[in-house]
């Protein structure tokens, strides 16, 4: 299955399923000043791996990732603040409006989950405190992922998609790319599932008006996971399921 045959079918029937959960709004919450961001990258197949129930046959869910296509856009997050729309905040997705002048199918290739209308749901949460038009955030957020993807951080868990990997053997892809010092700015979300533990994301530590995958952007002096001692191991998941059954059939979350 390539990753784009399923997707204008996978649209197509995103009005058929049920409601997704809304969150809370934020009460005042600053995280970090303004500049600071954080590029969030799903692991995808991992993702949909460590996820239960119907969440698994969601349209990204049953795409097929080939090597560094594994690597996606989860988020473009600014620090400073969240839902700055504040008529976005306490909706669920389903209930969001399209991200004006951004076409959902155009996002596949970099964010799959935007046949989820993941893309909404950022753009409401995250893009709104920005400062950046719909277009040129969601253009500085695929650049940033196709830069990722062509890193020696992003070709190595491309090659070593379905095997495991070191957290060193990654800072240390990262820090050829960008320097020893800026190792810090890279941490990563891990999921156990069973004996396995998972890379689920990998987040960036980015600083500037508008984020780029280069040294200007990223931030020395960090205290990120590639500063820890050890060095864990985990596992750089395919996709197709290694437990539980893969699902036959597509369940979009919305109707």
């Amino acid at each position: 299955m390539s990753l784009w045959r399923p997707a204008a079918t996978a649209l197509a029937i995103l009005l058929l399923a049920g409601p997704a959960l809304a969150e809370e709004c934020p009460k005042g919450k600053v995280r970090g000043g303004k500049g600071e961001w954080v590029l969030a990258l799903s692991w995808q197949p991992a993702w949909c791996e460590t996820q239960s129930g119907d969440r698994r046959a969601r349209p990204e869910c049953l795409l097929d990732y080939r090597g560094t296509e594994g690597l996606t856009l989860h988020g473009l997050w600014p620090q400073w603040g969240e839902y700055c729309q504040s008529d976005l905040c306490g909706r669920d997705r389903c209930a969001l409006p399209p991200v004006p002048g951004v076409a959902s199918e155009d996002l596949v290739s970099v964010m799959p989950g935007a046949l989820s209308r993941l893309d909404r749901h950022e753009w409401a949460k995250h893009g709104t405190c920005s400062g950046l038009a719909p277009r040129a955030y969601f253009r500085t957020a695929t650049e940033l992922v196709r830069a990722a993807r062509a890193s020696r951080l992003g070709r190595l868990l491309g090659e070593r998609m379905g095997a495991r990997v070191k957290r060193g053997e990654l800072c240390d892809a990262f820090g050829r790319d960008f320097g020893e010092d800026r190792r810090g700015a890279l941490s990563f979300d891990l999921e156990k599932r069973g004996r396995d533990l998972y890379l689920a994301e990998v987040r960036v530590r980015m600083v500037g008006d508008v984020p780029g995958w280069d040294k200007a952007s990223i931030p020395v002096g960090r205290q990120g996971d590639c500063m820890r001692p050890d060095d864990r191991e985990f596992l750089v998941d395919r996709s197709g399921f290694q437990t539980g059954q893969t699902p036959n059939e597509v369940r979009p979350i919305c109707r």
